[in-house]
Protein backbone atom coordinates (compact mmCIF):
# COMPACT_ATOMS: atom_id res chain seq x y z
CA UNK A 1 0.00 0.00 0.00
CA UNK A 2 1.40 3.39 -0.91
CA UNK A 3 1.08 5.10 2.43
CA UNK A 4 0.76 8.67 0.27
CA UNK A 5 -2.22 7.63 -1.56
CA UNK A 6 -2.09 8.07 -5.90
CA UNK A 7 -5.99 8.34 -5.83
CA UNK A 8 -5.18 4.77 -8.32
CA UNK A 9 -7.43 1.52 -8.58
CA UNK A 10 -6.29 -1.37 -6.26
CA UNK A 11 -4.52 -4.01 -8.15
CA UNK A 12 -7.03 -7.22 -8.61
CA UNK A 13 -6.04 -10.68 -9.55
CA UNK A 14 -9.03 -11.81 -12.52
CA UNK A 15 -10.08 -14.30 -9.81
CA UNK A 16 -10.05 -12.51 -6.94
CA UNK A 17 -12.98 -12.47 -5.01
CA UNK A 18 -15.41 -9.33 -3.75
CA UNK A 19 -13.87 -8.13 -0.92
CA UNK A 20 -16.59 -9.08 2.02
CA UNK A 21 -16.86 -5.86 3.43
CA UNK A 22 -18.91 -5.18 0.10
CA UNK A 23 -21.71 -7.53 1.22
CA UNK A 24 -22.26 -7.23 4.93
CA UNK A 25 -25.11 -7.87 7.02
CA UNK A 26 -27.67 -5.14 7.65
CA UNK A 27 -25.72 -3.68 10.70
CA UNK A 28 -22.43 -3.60 8.44
CA UNK A 29 -20.57 -6.94 9.90
CA UNK A 30 -19.35 -9.16 7.63
CA UNK A 31 -17.95 -12.71 8.26
CA UNK A 32 -14.07 -13.23 7.94
CA UNK A 33 -12.27 -16.64 7.28
CA UNK A 34 -11.00 -17.78 10.45
CA UNK A 35 -7.33 -18.84 9.18
CA UNK A 36 -6.96 -15.09 7.71
CA UNK A 37 -5.22 -13.37 10.08
CA UNK A 38 -2.11 -16.03 10.85
CA UNK A 39 0.05 -13.59 12.59
CA UNK A 40 -2.61 -12.57 14.84
CA UNK A 41 -2.28 -8.65 14.12
CA UNK A 42 -6.31 -8.10 14.78
CA UNK A 43 -5.82 -8.93 18.19
CA UNK A 44 -9.24 -8.66 20.45
CA UNK A 45 -10.75 -6.57 16.95
CA UNK A 46 -11.58 -10.64 16.31
CA UNK A 47 -12.37 -11.89 19.81
CA UNK A 48 -11.76 -15.31 20.12
CA UNK A 49 -15.81 -15.13 21.55
CA UNK A 50 -16.91 -14.52 17.90
CA UNK A 51 -16.09 -18.05 17.13
CA UNK A 52 -18.61 -20.09 16.00
CA UNK A 53 -18.77 -24.03 17.09
CA UNK A 54 -17.66 -25.93 13.92
CA UNK A 55 -17.72 -22.62 12.29
CA UNK A 56 -14.50 -21.11 9.95
CA UNK A 57 -15.46 -18.03 10.17
CA UNK A 58 -15.09 -14.59 12.41
CA UNK A 59 -17.33 -11.46 12.70
CA UNK A 60 -15.76 -8.31 11.87
CA UNK A 61 -17.12 -7.03 15.01
CA UNK A 62 -16.85 -7.47 18.32
CA UNK A 63 -17.29 -6.66 21.99
CA UNK A 64 -14.31 -4.19 21.41
CA UNK A 65 -16.01 -2.04 18.80
CA UNK A 66 -19.08 -1.57 20.95
CA UNK A 67 -17.43 -1.13 23.78
CA UNK A 68 -19.51 0.15 27.13
CA UNK A 69 -16.65 1.30 28.72
CA UNK A 70 -16.24 4.94 29.83
CA UNK A 71 -12.76 6.48 28.51
CA UNK A 72 -11.12 9.13 28.29
CA UNK A 73 -9.97 11.49 24.87
CA UNK A 74 -6.51 10.67 25.31
CA UNK A 75 -7.25 6.33 25.65
CA UNK A 76 -9.11 6.67 22.68
CA UNK A 77 -6.20 8.31 20.79
CA UNK A 78 -3.60 5.84 22.47
CA UNK A 79 -6.12 3.23 20.99
CA UNK A 80 -6.27 4.97 17.47
CA UNK A 81 -2.30 4.92 17.04
CA UNK A 82 -1.88 1.63 17.94
CA UNK A 83 -4.40 0.60 15.19
CA UNK A 84 -2.27 2.30 12.92
CA UNK A 85 0.66 0.24 13.41
CA UNK A 86 -1.98 -2.36 12.76
CA UNK A 87 -2.76 -0.99 9.82
CA UNK A 88 0.86 -0.76 8.87
CA UNK A 89 1.03 -4.79 9.71
CA UNK A 90 -2.35 -5.42 7.51
CA UNK A 91 -0.54 -4.09 4.16
CA UNK A 92 -2.36 -4.92 0.55
CA UNK A 93 -4.99 -6.99 2.55
CA UNK A 94 -8.02 -4.76 2.13
CA UNK A 95 -10.48 -6.93 4.20
CA UNK A 96 -8.43 -6.94 7.56
CA UNK A 97 -7.22 -2.87 6.26
CA UNK A 98 -10.70 -2.59 6.60
CA UNK A 99 -11.52 -3.71 9.61
CA UNK A 100 -8.93 -2.17 11.16
CA UNK A 101 -9.89 1.58 10.00
CA UNK A 102 -13.94 0.76 10.70
CA UNK A 103 -12.43 0.47 14.40
CA UNK A 104 -10.07 3.88 13.75
CA UNK A 105 -13.22 5.99 12.74
CA UNK A 106 -15.57 4.41 15.00
CA UNK A 107 -12.88 6.40 17.38
CA UNK A 108 -12.55 9.51 15.97
CA UNK A 109 -16.09 9.75 15.51
CA UNK A 110 -16.62 9.47 18.74
CA UNK A 111 -13.94 11.75 19.54
CA UNK A 112 -14.86 14.60 17.35
CA UNK A 113 -18.17 14.74 18.02
CA UNK A 114 -17.16 14.73 22.11
CA UNK A 115 -14.56 17.80 20.66
CA UNK A 116 -17.23 19.47 18.38
CA UNK A 117 -19.93 20.00 21.16
CA UNK A 118 -17.67 21.68 23.80
CA UNK A 119 -17.45 24.30 21.10
CA UNK A 120 -21.11 24.78 21.40
CA UNK A 121 -22.33 27.08 24.93
CA UNK A 122 -26.20 26.81 26.03
CA UNK A 123 -27.02 29.79 23.67
CA UNK A 124 -25.56 28.07 20.33
CA UNK A 125 -22.09 27.94 18.78
CA UNK A 126 -19.07 30.09 21.19
CA UNK A 127 -15.73 30.30 19.06
CA UNK A 128 -14.63 31.85 22.55
CA UNK A 129 -12.64 29.48 23.55
CA UNK A 130 -9.31 28.61 21.40
CA UNK A 131 -8.67 25.61 23.23
CA UNK A 132 -12.33 23.84 21.67
CA UNK A 133 -11.99 25.59 18.54
CA UNK A 134 -8.37 23.58 17.83
CA UNK A 135 -9.33 20.43 19.24
CA UNK A 136 -12.66 20.16 17.38
CA UNK A 137 -9.94 21.35 14.43
CA UNK A 138 -7.57 18.43 15.19
CA UNK A 139 -10.52 15.86 15.71
CA UNK A 140 -12.38 16.74 12.32
CA UNK A 141 -8.72 16.19 10.33
CA UNK A 142 -8.41 12.55 12.02
CA UNK A 143 -12.40 11.65 11.38
CA UNK A 144 -12.15 12.90 7.58
CA UNK A 145 -9.07 11.41 6.87
CA UNK A 146 -10.29 7.58 8.61
CA UNK A 147 -13.33 8.52 6.41
CA UNK A 148 -11.51 8.73 3.09
CA UNK A 149 -9.45 5.42 3.47
CA UNK A 150 -13.01 3.57 4.29
CA UNK A 151 -13.97 5.20 1.22
CA UNK A 152 -11.36 5.01 -1.14
CA UNK A 153 -11.46 0.84 -0.19
CA UNK A 154 -15.33 0.38 -1.10
CA UNK A 155 -14.51 2.23 -4.23
CA UNK A 156 -11.39 0.15 -5.16
CA UNK A 157 -8.76 2.62 -4.88
CA UNK A 158 -5.77 2.79 -3.31
CA UNK A 159 -6.49 4.80 0.06
CA UNK A 160 -3.92 7.48 2.21
CA UNK A 161 -2.74 6.38 4.93
CA UNK A 162 -3.60 8.33 7.94
CA UNK A 163 -1.23 10.79 9.32
CA UNK A 164 -3.28 13.21 11.81
CA UNK A 165 -3.27 12.51 15.49
CA UNK A 166 -6.30 12.67 17.76
CA UNK A 167 -6.21 15.17 20.61
CA UNK A 168 -4.83 14.50 23.90
CA UNK A 169 -7.19 15.84 26.78
CA UNK A 170 -8.81 13.82 29.93
CA UNK A 171 -11.89 14.42 29.19
CA UNK A 172 -14.57 11.65 29.67
CA UNK A 173 -16.07 10.57 26.36
CA UNK A 174 -19.35 8.05 27.82
CA UNK A 175 -19.54 4.12 26.44
CA UNK A 176 -22.68 2.34 25.05
CA UNK A 177 -23.77 5.09 22.50
CA UNK A 178 -23.56 3.54 19.28
CA UNK A 179 -23.74 4.69 16.02
CA UNK A 180 -27.49 3.28 14.46
CA UNK A 181 -26.44 3.82 11.14
CA UNK A 182 -22.85 1.74 10.82
CA UNK A 183 -23.32 0.21 7.62
CA UNK A 184 -20.64 1.95 5.52
CA UNK A 185 -21.58 0.11 2.53
CA UNK A 186 -24.95 1.28 2.54
CA UNK A 187 -23.73 4.46 3.40
CA UNK A 188 -21.67 4.49 0.16
CA UNK A 189 -24.59 3.91 -1.76
CA UNK A 190 -26.59 6.40 -0.55
CA UNK A 191 -23.46 8.73 -1.01
CA UNK A 192 -23.06 7.78 -4.92
CA UNK A 193 -27.00 8.41 -5.26
CA UNK A 194 -27.30 11.94 -3.78
CA UNK A 195 -26.74 13.91 -6.42
CA UNK A 196 -26.03 17.56 -4.82
CA UNK A 197 -25.03 20.73 -5.90
CA UNK A 198 -21.08 20.83 -5.10
CA UNK A 199 -21.74 24.43 -3.40
CA UNK A 200 -24.43 22.59 -0.82
CA UNK A 201 -23.90 23.48 3.06
CA UNK A 202 -24.38 20.19 4.52
CA UNK A 203 -26.07 20.35 8.23
CA UNK A 204 -26.52 17.15 10.38
CA UNK A 205 -27.61 16.60 14.06
CA UNK A 206 -25.89 14.34 16.64
CA UNK A 207 -23.88 11.51 16.19
CA UNK A 208 -25.67 9.46 14.08
CA UNK A 209 -25.57 11.76 10.67
CA UNK A 210 -21.92 11.85 11.28
CA UNK A 211 -20.84 9.04 9.18
CA UNK A 212 -22.56 10.08 6.18
CA UNK A 213 -20.88 13.81 6.94
CA UNK A 214 -17.96 11.66 6.37
CA UNK A 215 -18.90 9.75 3.18
CA UNK A 216 -19.98 12.93 1.46
CA UNK A 217 -16.97 15.10 2.17
CA UNK A 218 -14.63 12.36 1.06
CA UNK A 219 -16.59 12.08 -2.17
CA UNK A 220 -16.96 15.40 -2.49
CA UNK A 221 -13.27 16.03 -1.63
CA UNK A 222 -14.08 18.65 1.06
CA UNK A 223 -17.58 19.44 0.61
CA UNK A 224 -18.78 21.68 3.72
CA UNK A 225 -20.74 20.48 6.49
CA UNK A 226 -21.15 21.21 10.32
CA UNK A 227 -22.24 18.77 13.23
CA UNK A 228 -24.95 20.32 15.48
CA UNK A 229 -25.49 18.81 19.00
CA UNK A 230 -29.07 19.24 18.70
CA UNK A 231 -31.81 16.64 18.92
CA UNK A 232 -35.21 16.04 19.81
CA UNK A 233 -34.63 13.00 21.89
CA UNK A 234 -32.73 12.64 24.94
CA UNK A 235 -28.89 12.65 23.84
CA UNK A 236 -28.20 16.13 22.93
CA UNK A 237 -29.90 20.26 23.26
CA UNK A 238 -33.30 19.73 22.70
CA UNK A 239 -34.81 20.87 19.74
CA UNK A 240 -38.13 21.11 21.86
CA UNK A 241 -37.38 23.98 23.19
CA UNK A 242 -39.50 26.68 21.32
CA UNK A 243 -37.49 29.53 22.10
CA UNK A 244 -34.96 27.70 20.31
CA UNK A 245 -32.65 30.11 17.69
CA UNK A 246 -31.23 27.44 15.27
CA UNK A 247 -29.03 30.12 13.72
CA UNK A 248 -27.36 30.63 16.66
CA UNK A 249 -26.01 27.36 16.11
CA UNK A 250 -24.89 27.73 12.53
CA UNK A 251 -21.69 29.15 11.48
CA UNK A 252 -21.55 32.38 9.19
CA UNK A 253 -20.40 30.53 6.46
CA UNK A 254 -24.13 28.72 6.30
CA UNK A 255 -26.29 31.70 7.87
CA UNK A 256 -24.46 33.88 5.79
CA UNK A 257 -24.66 32.48 1.94
CA UNK A 258 -27.02 32.30 -0.90
CA UNK A 259 -25.67 28.52 -0.70
CA UNK A 260 -28.25 26.01 -0.79
CA UNK A 261 -28.55 24.03 2.71
CA UNK A 262 -29.36 20.28 3.53
CA UNK A 263 -30.15 18.55 6.65
CA UNK A 264 -29.15 15.27 6.73
CA UNK A 265 -30.24 12.45 9.25
CA UNK A 266 -29.15 8.52 9.65
CA UNK A 267 -32.49 7.51 10.05
CA UNK A 268 -36.41 8.67 10.19
CA UNK A 269 -38.42 7.05 12.78
CA UNK A 270 -41.08 9.47 13.87
CA UNK A 271 -39.88 12.60 11.95
CA UNK A 272 -39.63 14.70 14.57
CA UNK A 273 -35.71 16.05 14.39
CA UNK A 274 -35.95 15.97 10.12
CA UNK A 275 -39.46 17.79 10.25
CA UNK A 276 -38.46 20.39 13.36
CA UNK A 277 -34.95 20.83 11.90
CA UNK A 278 -35.93 21.73 8.00
CA UNK A 279 -39.12 23.88 9.40
CA UNK A 280 -36.52 26.12 11.56
CA UNK A 281 -33.62 26.31 8.85
CA UNK A 282 -36.86 27.95 6.77
CA UNK A 283 -38.00 30.04 9.08
CA UNK A 284 -34.59 31.61 9.09
CA UNK A 285 -34.78 32.38 5.50
CA UNK A 286 -32.43 29.73 3.98
CA UNK A 287 -33.28 27.95 1.05
CA UNK A 288 -32.71 24.64 2.93
CA UNK A 289 -33.96 20.96 2.02
CA UNK A 290 -33.99 17.93 4.41
CA UNK A 291 -33.41 14.39 4.10
CA UNK A 292 -32.30 10.56 5.48
CA UNK A 293 -30.68 7.26 4.62
CA UNK A 294 -33.01 5.10 6.24
CA UNK A 295 -36.92 4.88 6.98
CA UNK A 296 -38.95 3.08 9.35
CA UNK A 297 -41.64 2.07 7.04
CA UNK A 298 -42.83 -0.55 8.90
CA UNK A 299 -44.03 1.72 11.42
CA UNK A 300 -45.42 4.32 8.90
CA UNK A 301 -47.31 1.06 7.31
CA UNK A 302 -48.30 0.44 10.96
CA UNK A 303 -49.56 4.04 12.56
CA UNK A 304 -50.81 5.49 8.90
CA UNK A 305 -53.67 3.24 8.81
CA UNK A 306 -54.84 4.27 12.02
CA UNK A 307 -55.63 7.68 10.71
CA UNK A 308 -56.37 9.04 14.25
CA UNK A 309 -53.17 10.45 14.57
CA UNK A 310 -52.11 8.29 17.94
CA UNK A 311 -48.99 7.43 17.09
CA UNK A 312 -46.74 9.91 15.16
CA UNK A 313 -44.95 8.96 12.21
CA UNK A 314 -43.43 11.11 9.23
CA UNK A 315 -44.92 12.30 6.59
CA UNK A 316 -42.39 11.49 3.24
CA UNK A 317 -44.22 14.08 1.50
CA UNK A 318 -42.86 16.89 3.69
CA UNK A 319 -38.86 15.44 3.22
CA UNK A 320 -37.11 16.33 0.10
CA UNK A 321 -34.61 13.19 -0.05
CA UNK A 322 -36.98 10.36 0.94
CA UNK A 323 -35.86 6.62 0.21
CA UNK A 324 -37.17 3.08 0.23
CA UNK A 325 -34.36 1.77 2.60
CA UNK A 326 -35.72 0.17 5.99
CA UNK A 327 -34.78 1.55 9.08
CA UNK A 328 -35.56 -1.61 11.63
CA UNK A 329 -35.91 1.04 14.41
CA UNK A 330 -33.79 1.92 17.16
CA UNK A 331 -34.78 -1.12 19.71
CA UNK A 332 -34.04 -3.69 16.95
CA UNK A 333 -30.45 -2.16 16.53
CA UNK A 334 -29.91 -1.99 20.18
CA UNK A 335 -30.54 -5.75 21.19
CA UNK A 336 -28.86 -6.92 17.96
CA UNK A 337 -25.61 -5.06 19.06
CA UNK A 338 -26.05 -6.57 22.92
CA UNK A 339 -26.38 -10.22 21.22
CA UNK A 340 -23.48 -9.60 19.08
CA UNK A 341 -21.55 -8.67 22.67
CA UNK A 342 -22.51 -11.81 23.89
CA UNK A 343 -21.32 -14.24 20.91
CA UNK A 344 -21.57 -14.89 17.45
CA UNK A 345 -24.06 -18.04 18.37
CA UNK A 346 -26.44 -15.43 20.44
CA UNK A 347 -26.52 -12.51 17.23
CA UNK A 348 -26.68 -15.37 14.44
CA UNK A 349 -29.72 -16.79 16.28
CA UNK A 350 -31.71 -13.22 17.03
CA UNK A 351 -31.19 -12.78 13.72
CA UNK A 352 -32.51 -16.08 12.33
CA UNK A 353 -35.83 -15.44 14.60
CA UNK A 354 -36.24 -11.96 13.48
CA UNK A 355 -36.36 -13.07 10.05
CA UNK A 356 -32.99 -10.99 8.88
CA UNK A 357 -30.30 -12.76 9.47
CA UNK A 358 -28.41 -12.72 5.66
CA UNK A 359 -30.00 -9.33 4.68
CA UNK A 360 -27.78 -7.01 3.27
CA UNK A 361 -28.46 -3.56 1.60
CA UNK A 362 -30.21 -5.39 -1.25
CA UNK A 363 -32.34 -6.45 1.07
CA UNK A 364 -33.49 -3.56 3.43
CA UNK A 365 -33.95 -1.65 -0.03
CA UNK A 366 -36.68 -4.41 -1.01
CA UNK A 367 -38.12 -4.36 2.26
CA UNK A 368 -38.93 -0.94 2.41
CA UNK A 369 -40.14 -0.78 -0.89
CA UNK A 370 -42.47 -3.48 0.13
CA UNK A 371 -44.11 -1.53 2.66
CA UNK A 372 -44.26 1.82 0.93
CA UNK A 373 -45.98 -0.36 -1.76
CA UNK A 374 -48.53 -1.12 1.04
CA UNK A 375 -49.81 2.41 1.48
CA UNK A 376 -49.52 2.94 -2.64
CA UNK A 377 -46.55 4.75 -2.07
CA UNK A 378 -44.09 4.45 -5.34
CA UNK A 379 -40.57 6.01 -4.13
CA UNK A 380 -39.53 6.13 -7.57
CA UNK A 381 -42.64 7.52 -9.44
CA UNK A 382 -44.38 10.81 -7.81
CA UNK A 383 -47.25 8.38 -7.08
CA UNK A 384 -47.53 9.45 -3.39
CA UNK A 385 -46.47 13.32 -3.47
CA UNK A 386 -43.37 12.35 -3.35
CA UNK A 387 -40.60 15.21 -4.45
CA UNK A 388 -38.31 15.11 -7.51
CA UNK A 389 -35.57 14.91 -5.69
CA UNK A 390 -36.68 11.97 -3.57
CA UNK A 391 -37.97 9.89 -6.93
CA UNK A 392 -34.74 10.61 -8.56
CA UNK A 393 -32.45 9.75 -5.54
CA UNK A 394 -34.12 6.25 -5.75
CA UNK A 395 -33.96 5.68 -9.40
CA UNK A 396 -30.10 5.76 -9.00
CA UNK A 397 -30.13 4.00 -5.75
CA UNK A 398 -32.07 0.97 -7.79
CA UNK A 399 -29.43 0.94 -10.11
CA UNK A 400 -26.76 0.39 -7.73
CA UNK A 401 -28.38 -2.06 -5.48
CA UNK A 402 -30.26 -3.43 -8.29
CA UNK A 403 -33.68 -3.20 -6.42
CA UNK A 404 -37.10 -3.90 -7.40
CA UNK A 405 -39.04 -2.16 -9.56
CA UNK A 406 -41.97 -0.63 -8.69
CA UNK A 407 -43.76 -3.12 -11.46
CA UNK A 408 -42.21 -6.52 -9.88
Amino acid sequence: MNKNGNGKRMGRSKDEMQPRFLSPDFMGVFEVEKGEDKAGKLGKLLHPSQYVNGSNTLLSRSEAYYTKEDKTVEDYSNEREELKSVLAKVDGDKELSFIVMEHMLNISAKVFYHENKKRFGESGLDMSDPGSVEGARIAQNCFEEDSAYLMSLLNDIRPKFPLNVLPQNHDIIEGGRYVELDNKQLIRVYADALDLDPDTNLVFSGLGGMLIAGALNAKHDGMYYEVLPLSAHKNGMTLRNQDLDISKYLSKAVTQSDDPVLFLDDNVGTGLTIETMKRMLLQEGMNAKSGAVQFNWYRYNSYSKLGDGSKPFFDPKDIDYVTGFLFPGKPFITQSIDHLRKSRKNYDEFLTEKNIAGDGVNQLYEKGIKYTKKVGLDVTSFCGGLSHDSVELNKRIQKIVKGPSIED
